[in-house]
Order: C-alpha cells, then sequence, then structure tokens
C-alpha cells in the first residue's frame, strides 16, 4: 500500500509539520504533483485504460507502476524544492549575520573613539 499525505512519515506531511505552508508553498506543491503526474503520463494513462477495460479493477500492477512512478518523482522534485528553499534561508541567514557583525563592530568603533 502507496504512503499518502496523511502518513506522518510522508514527505509531504513533514514538510508541512517542520515548515508550514504558506499559499504560495501550496501551489509549489501542487505544481511538483503536476510535474510528478506529467512524467509518469504513460503508466497514468496504462492504468486508466486497464481500469476502463476491466469489469473486475483487476489493474494491481499497472497501480504499483503509476504510483511508484508518481512517488519518486514527486518526492525528488520535493527534495530539490527543499534544497533550494534550505540554500535561500541559508543565505539570508549568513547576510543576516553578517550584517549583525558590521553593527556590531560599529558600535564597538563608536563605543571605543567615545570613551
Amino acid at each position: 500500500m502507496a504512503a499518502d499525505a496523511s502518513d506522518p512519515n510522508h514527505p509531504d506531511s513533514m514538510v508541512k509539520k517542520l515548515f508550514g505552508r504558506s499559499k504560495a508553498e501550496e501551489k509549489v506543491m501542487e505544481a511538483i504533483k503536476l510535474r510528478a503526474l506529467e512524467l509518469c503520463h504513460e503508466k497514468h494513462m496504462r492504468l486508466i485504460r486497464c481500469f476502463k477495460s476491466s469489469w473486475t479493477g483487476s489493474c494491481s500492477e499497472e497501480h504499483k507502476d503509476f504510483t511508484s512512478c508518481f512517488h519518486t518523482h514527486r518526492d525528488g522534485l520535493i527534495a530539490k524544492y527543499m534544497e533550494k528553499r534550505a540554500q535561500k534561508l541559508k543565505e539570508k541567514l549568513e547576510k543576516s549575520v553578517e550584517e549583525n557583525e558590521s553593527r556590531h563592530r560599529d558600535f564597538s568603533r563608536q563605543s571605543s573613539t567615545s570613551t
């Protein structure tokens, strides 16, 4: 059985738990899911054709192939997005540290010259 976003160990759940999601991030996640669906189009179409032609719905192989493809691509895209987001946060933090150190040096200079 494939994990879904209600599973607390699922990447979507972990991201939301750690960072919360803004409306912009919800749009990003939706775009990621759509891209994963595009990348698995053939397997998705095979699954749909199987469902349409099967009275019993015995499409477990097709379902397994599609969900495996979809989750692999989606999770990979989420990981790339999170790496980029982490890099941006790191750069922002480094800039903030530099600005604080600069302010501290300026303050130290002002303190030493005024005494």
